[in-house]
Order: structure tokens, then C-alpha cells, then sequence
């Protein structure tokens, strides 16, 4: 052992000593001060190694590394030689003398960073799932900006526009088609079924073909998740225009003679519905990343509590969303991919159980087209984009914007809704009407400190005191220490003097003494340093956006949470002043309003966008969730039905040969029945 090496075990023993003295010292921690909800660490005390263990360690390590060295040259040298060497079995490694003296706050950073660890380890999984996840189509990618996403969305839109059109066509020849061959309209002798029916079932095939084109976005979705096995409602239109096609080809090679109508207007008509959904999603989405491309500052409507007490709110603070959340598939979308693999496997059981029934196989494209076409009615296509873009376009006319499925849901769980000073009263509804000045006050002073320390109330208090001193040129104070109390009124530190702001009652509590000779209703009395400094006679206007806000409110079943910091505002007030039915709104504690109408909290994410923060589109965003919620989910109920009635109809008919009871013509006007009521009923349902 060298003079080195001991002198470096003296240093290492002097360290663990001192170290060891230090944690085992009672009186260093007396006295240390504690942070609320937080315990100090207690110190780590650092191992006791005698002078012996450490130099037998470290001769043990000496003696491994130089066994190690001898052990590589001999087998260098035998290969060198051309010798066949096997490999040495690894030796087991004495433990590192260093390893012994770490550092004693190793351990506390280590659990300091257990948090940031597990969050880091969340956005990974999260980013991995994210990037296995199957985007529904072409129009639920991820867009890097707003500006990004409008500029796409609207050449989809312009494409699909082009699609619809051509669909359109293609669907008016085929309907004629179909009418003219059940005797409703005059029948062309060229394509006439009875006459040629190889030219009609190849002006048919031809329709559907050029269809499948013209729904491109349609078909290409369809195709791709129905390759990858993960279907949606695109794959069951897709599917359902196959087997039309397939089933026309049939038709077309066969010639049986027995002038068999083909379902190419059915095919058709479904491929215009769809790609007339998809541009009302384009339309819906472009709407609300147009909202989130302003320039100004915007407000985000958010919730807090629990689900079933959930309180919702409009805060500025942290207003956009995550670009991710605006192109999440819809209600029926993420409904789709449950139920498209339910729909194709029944229709093809169905369908064969059918075929072989009746013993003739050939009437197998024929039994899965008119089982399939029932699987994905027009109802069910547009039972959420049609309301959605309806809902869409008129928040879209007030500034407003919803996000997703997920949160209008979270919105129309909430029983409760905060309203503040600015909501109820913005700025030009309150105004001065009159004024009285203590002795030994001048005006420009109690005008400065009025609008000084109404700067904390805010709303059309401060407006009104602010244009006031403006116009007399009144100078402002620095305002500290502001602080509200339950019996009316509030205090604050103006210039180095103690201010009190209130009613008459909290004056005459906190020891102040007033004149008599004022008039005590809607008015706003000052003190500086216990004297009467002055006070304000006040008028409120009510402005009819707030009370159509209140209408809104109850008709969506949500109860005002008065979070109002002016002493007038009392909840007799308010009610009588809106004509609200008698403890109709919540008037919380004044803690529970100074907190709700501050900061309070705002960390939760944002549920919908407001370009204009003001209580009526607020309590509009709260009455469309509601409505939206309501009107998707009645939709998609009714949808189903007619999904289920129809499959059991059809296969029923196919299973007893009835196919002429499964024509086209009857199809359409099934489709026709079931789709009315939900067209009627989202347009009255949304309406606000």
C-alpha cells in the first residue's frame, strides 16, 4: 500500500467522521423552521467504516484489476499463436471503494426527481400510444397550427364540394334509373331493364364505379381500416357499395332474364351522404380552428369539483387547447369503431345463413347488399355531424367554439356556473349619479382613491370611477393590502392610508361615523384613516345580453354561482334587478367569492373558446353543450333502431326469397322515413 493511497483513506475517514458528527447532532435541528405540508428530510447518516475494511477493499480491488491484465495478455498471446482459446467465465468484481462515500444528498435529489421522472415517463407511453394510435380518417390528423389547419380544411372542403357535386349527378341518373324500371317515371327504350338489360346493369355498374371515385375520401378511409382490421363507419359504406357493385356485375353476367333491379341508387345515395357528413366535419372543424387562429387574447370556459357537482367558469388564463383535441373523431365516429365490426360480421352471418337457406348461393351479393345497406342508414351517417355543425355554426356567429366530444360532454355535467361583477355589470352599465365629499376632503383626492381601490372590484365599478377621475384629472395611488370582509365592505392601503369602502352598515361597524342626512340605497361610502371621506350615489343598468344569459341559464338548468365582490350586489338585489325567481342563484361566503372571482382555479384544461368574454356567450356555450349533448345522443339511439329494425327486415325477406319486397325503391323509402325525423329533430333540438 502507498503513502498515496493512505493518505486518501485518511481524508475519506476525516469526511465520514465529520459527516457521521453532523447527522448525529440534535442541536442542529432545533429551532430549523418547517414549510406547511412539507416534513424535512431526515439526514442520511453516512456509513461507519473502520480504517481496516477500507484497505482491505481496496487491496482486494488492486489485486482483481492486475488478474484481469495478466489473464488478457495470455490470451492475446495464445491467439497470436493461432492457439483455439475458449473464453474466460467472468469473474465477479469486488464492489468499488467509492462507492461507499457517495454523496449524502444523492439520495434527496433522487426523490426530488421521482416526480419529474414519472411525469417524463407519462409523456413517453403517452406520445408511443399516440403514435400506434390509428388516426379514423383523413380529416382527424394532427395540425402544427391553427393557420396550418384552416388553410387545409378548406381545400378539403373545396374538394368534397367538388365530390358532392359529382355524386349528386351520379345520383339523380341512378335514381331515374330506378324509378323508370318501377314504372314512376317514362323508361328510355336504350337503358330500359325489360328491352336491354345488359346496357342498364353497365350504365348501373358504371355509376357505382364512377361513385367510388367521386368518395374518394370516403373509400380510401373505408379500404385502409378495413385492411388494417380496424373498420369504421366509412368502411361500412364502403363495404355496403362493394357488395352493390359486386352484386351488379352478377347481375350483368348472369343475364337470368328475370329483370332483377339493382341497388345503384342506394349505393350511390350513401356514398353522397357520407361525403356530405364529412364536409359538414371539415366545416365544423374549420370553425373552431379559425377561433383559435385570433389574434386577441381569448377566454376559455373550464370546470371544477367533481362530476357530479362540477362548477364551470370562463377564465383568460391558459385558453387554447392542445391542437390534438380539436380533430378527435365525434360521437358516431368514435361509436363506429365498436360497432362497424358488430355491423359487417353479422351482415356477412346473415347473409350466408340466408343464402343457404333458401339453396341458392348465387343470391348471395344480392342477400349481403340489402343486410349491409341497413347496417349504415342515412340516419345513423348524420346523426352526430349534422347537429354538430349546426351548433358549430351558430357559436361560430358569437366567437364561440367547442372542442370535442369529450369536452361538451364534461360541460353538460355542470349543475353550476360562476358569474362576477363584469358579467352582471359590465363597463358603461353602472353610472355615478351623485356625490358627497367628507369635511376636510377634496374631490380630486376622493375620486383618486375611489378609482384606486375599485380597481380590485373591477366591472362597471371601476369603468365609472376610472372615466370619473379622468375627466378632473385625478391621479392614482398604489393599492396594497386588499382585503374583503362579510358584512359589505373592504379595506386597502392607498398611499400609506388605511381606505375603507362599503355600505353605510360597514362604515358605522368598523367605528366610522357618517352624516345622517344620506341616502342609504345604492350608494358607496369611503373613509380615510377612520373619517368620512365621501360617498357616491350609484345606478345600475341592466343590459339585455345579461338577462337573456339568465334565460339561457335556466333553461339549461344551471344555477348562477354570484361571485360578485361590489357590496351592493346582494343576492335580493341581483334577483329582483333580473327578475329571477327567489333564491334561484347560489351567493356564496365572501371568501368563496374574492377566491372564485380572482385567480381561483384555473390550471384545469379548456373545455370551449371564447372570443368575446361576456356572460351571454357564455351561458350560450353552456346551453349548445347541453342541447348537443341531448339532441347526438337521441340521434344516435333512433339511428340504431332503424339500423336493427331494417337488418331484421331484410333478412327476413332474403331468407324467404321475397326480394321484390327488398327493392331499391322500398330501401330509399325506408331510408327517407328514418332520416326525416332526424333532420327535423336536430334543427329543432339546437336551436337555442
Amino acid at each position: 500500500m502507498t503513502k498515496d493511497r493512505d493518505y486518501e483513506l485518511e481524508e475519506i475517514i476525516a469526511e465520514i467522521k465529520n459527516s457521521a458528527g453532523a447527522a448525529s447532532d440534535e442541536e442542529a435541528f432545533k429551532g430549523a423552521p418547517v414549510s406547511s405540508g412539507k416534513h424535512l428530510a431526515t439526514p442520511k447518516k453516512a456509513p461507519s467504516v473502520s480504517k481496516k475494511t477500507l484497505e482491505k477493499q481496496s487491496y482486494e480491488y488492486d489485486l482483481f484489476e492486475k488478474d484481469e491484465e495478466v489473464k488478457r495478455a495470455e490470451i492475446k498471446k495464445k491467439e497470436e499463436e493461432g492457439a483455439r482459446v475458449k473464453p474466460p467465465r467472468p469473474a465477479r468484481k469486488p464492489p468499488d471503494v467509492s462507492a461507499l462515500f457517495e454523496d449524502e444528498n444523492d439520495d434527496e435529489e433522487d426523490e426530488e426527481d421521482e416526480p419529474t421522472r414519472k411525469v417524463k415517463r407519462a409523456k413517453r407511453k403517452r406520445k408511443k400510444k399516440d403514435a400506434s394510435r390509428l388516426p379514423y380518417d383523413f380529416a382527424n390528423k394532427t395540425y402544427v397550427t391553427p393557420g396550418d389547419a384552416v388553410e387545409a380544411l378548406t381545400k378539403r372542403i373545396v374538394s368534397t364540394a367538388f365530390s358532392c357535386a359529382a355524386l349528386f349527378v351520379f345520383f339523380a341518373a341512378a335514381l331515374y334509373l330506378t324509378l323508370s324500371n318501377a314504372g314512376y317515371l317514362p323508361e328510355l327504350d336504350f337503358i330500359s331493364l325489360e328491352l336491354n338489360p345488359f346496357i342498364h346493369y353497365a350504365v348501373c355498374l358504371c355509376l357505382e364505379l364512377l361513385a367510388f371515385f367521386a368518395a374518394w375520401e370516403v373509400t380510401v378511409s373505408g379500404l385502409s381500416r378495413l385492411f388494417l382490421g380496424k373498420p369504421n363507419m366509412d368502411t361500412l359504406v364502403f363495404f355496403t357499395a362493394l357488395c352493390s357493385a359486386i352484386n351488379t356485375l352478377t347481375l350483368l353476367l348472369s343475364q337470368s332474364g328475370d329483370a332483377t333491379p339493382a341497388y345503384t341508387s342506394v349505393s350511390v345515395g350513401l356514398c353522397l351522404i357520407s361525403v356530405l357528413t364529412k364536409r359538414r366535419r371539415f366545416v365544423s372543424l374549420r370553425r373552431a380552428y379559425k377561433i383559435l387562429q385570433i389574434d386577441t387574447e381569448p377566454a376559455a370556459v373550464k370546470t371544477f369539483g367533481t362530476r357530479r357537482a362540477a362548477t364551470a367558469f370562463k377564465t383568460s388564463k391558459d385558453p387554447f387547447p392542445d391542437m390534438d383535441a380539436v380533430s378527435t373523431p365525434d360521437t358516431t365516429e368514435a361509436f363506429s369503431l365498436y360497432y362497424a365490426p358488430l355491423a359487417l360480421t353479422v351482415s356477412l352471418a346473415l347473409a350466408g345463413v340466408s343464402a343457404f337457406s333458401t339453396g341458392a348461393l348465387s343470391d348471395l351479393p344480392r342477400a349481403l347488399t340489402v343486410i349491409s345497406m341497413m347496417t349504415v342508414t342515412p340516419a345513423l351517417v348524420i346523426s352526430s355531424s349534422f347537429p354538430g355543425s349546426l351548433v358549430s355554426r351558430r357559436l361560430y356567429s358569437s366567437g364561440s367554439a367547442l372542442i370535442n366530444r369529450k369536452t361538451v360532454g364534461a360541460v353538460k355535467k355542470c349543475r353550476t356556473a360562476v358569474v362576477c361583477d363584469e358579467d352582471l355589470f359590465p363597463a358603461g352599465s353602472v353610472a355615478v349619479t351623485g356625490l358627497k365629499i367628507g369635511d376636510g376632503f377634496s374631490l380630486e383626492y376622493v375620486y383618486s382613491i375611489a378609482a384606486s381601490v375599485l380597481e380590485a372590484v373591477g366591472g362597471g365599478l371601476q369603468a365609472a370611477f376610472e372615466a370619473g377621475a379622468r375627466q378632473i384629472f385625478a391621479p392614482r395611488f398604489p393599492v396594497s393590502d386588499v382585503r374583503f370582509f362579510e358584512s359589505g365592505g373592504l379595506s386597502a392601503t392607498v398611499n400609506g392610508s388605511e381606505v375603507l369602502c362599503g355600505t353605510y352598515s360597514f362604515l358605522m361597524r368598523m367605528g366610522v361615523r357618517v352624516k345622517s342626512d344620506v341616502k342609504l340605497s345604492n350608494c358607496l361610502f369611503f373613509a380615510v384613516d377612520s373619517s368620512f371621506a365621501g360617498v357616491f350615489s350609484l345606478k345600475y343598468y341592466v343590459q339585455a345580453p345579461v338577462y337573456s344569459a339568465f334565460r339561457y341559464l335556466s333553461r339549461s338548468r344551471t344555477t348562477p354561482l354570484l361571485a360578485v365582490r361590489d357590496c351592493n350586489l346582494t343576492q335580493e338585489f341581483i334577483e329582483t334587478k333580473f327578475r329571477l325567481r327567489a333564491y334561484s342563484t347560489d351567493y356564496p361566503s365572501m371568501e368563496e367569492r374574492a377566491y372564485l372571482s380572482s385567480d381561483g382555479p384555473r390550471d384545469t384544461p379548456p373545455l370551449a373558446i371564447l372570443t368575446r368574454s361576456s356572460v351571454f356567450s357564455f351561458s350560450e356555450i353552456l346551453i349548445a353543450c347541453r342541447k348537443l349533448k341531448k339532441t347526438v345522443s337521441f340521434n344516435l339511439v333512433f339511428s340504431l333502431i332503424s339500423s336493427v329494425i331494417g337488418v331484421a327486415i331484410m333478412y327476413f325477406l332474403a331468407s324467404n326469397g321475397e326480394y321484390g319486397a327488398a327493392s331499391p325503391v322500398n330501401a330509399l323509402i325506408y331510408f327517407a322515413c328514418w332520416l326525416l325525423p332526424v333532420w327535423f329533430i336536430s334543427i329543432v333540438f339546437t336551436a337555442c
